[in-house]
Parts: structure tokens; sequence; C-alpha cells
């Protein structure tokens, strides 16, 4: 059996992050789920080791460093930081502009709506 990617949540909601958790273990019950309520804490973790084999969920609007902000300090990181990840803009603004920003960095893998659906769990683990 192919072990479980971790997962990694990015955003200063406690709400969404506690939902976003039971979402993820209805799918993978054992998942290794790390949450950062603070963009610039993530930041700084990834400085410190890439996070290979990851999926991010990424928030627009966050104190400190927004979630445009931080992909733009993602994408100044070298490529081998995010060469095993998928990287998902997550996201419950209406705003197409904020989607079709999100879509225009080359490191986002999809866009998704917030609340994240147990559907779309399983359709990123390809269930």
């Amino acid at each position: 059996m192919t072990p479980m990617k971790p997962f990694v949540l990015i955003d200063d909601d406690e709400i969404f992050n506690f939902l976003h958790q039971a979402v993820i273990r209805q799918v993978a019950a054992d998942a290794n789920i790390q949450v950062f309520q603070s963009s610039k804490a993530a930041l700084e973790a990834i400085h410190a080791a890439p996070f290979n084999d990851c999926i991010f969920l990424i928030d627009i609007r966050m104190p400190e460093i927004n979630g445009f902000e931080l992909l733009d300090a993602f994408q100044k990181l070298p490529p081998h930081h995010f060469s095993n990840s998928q990287v998902y803009f997550v996201t419950s603004s209406l705003d197409d502009r904020d989607r079709e920003k999100g879509l225009s960095y080359p490191l986002i893998t999809g866009y998704l709506e917030k609340p994240i659906s147990i559907s779309k769990i399983k359709e990123i683990l390809g269930e």
C-alpha cells in the first residue's frame, strides 16, 4: 500500500481547519495533517524543509501574509520545495478575479471552494 500523502492546511480560520481535518479523516483516517493558522509560520516552516509529497490548502485572506503573497513567496523558493506536491488554492471568495489570479500561479494544481467536500478529497487522493 502506498503511504498516505501528508496534508498541510494553511488557514487562519480555526473552524475551517477543524472542518477540513474532519473531512480528510473521513476519507483517510490515518492521514498526517499539519495545520498552520499563520501564513507566516507556514512560510517559515517551508524555508526550513520542503513539504514534498504534501497537499496544501491555502486561503486568500489571512493576516500578516495573504494567500497571494504566500504564493508569491513560494514561487521564489527552489523548485524542489514543491516537486512532489499538489498545491490547491482554497477560498470562499465569490470573486472570479480571485479564482483567475490563483490559477495563474504555475505551482497551483487546482482551485477548490470552501468548505472542501469528501468527494473532492477522494478525487485528490485518486479514489
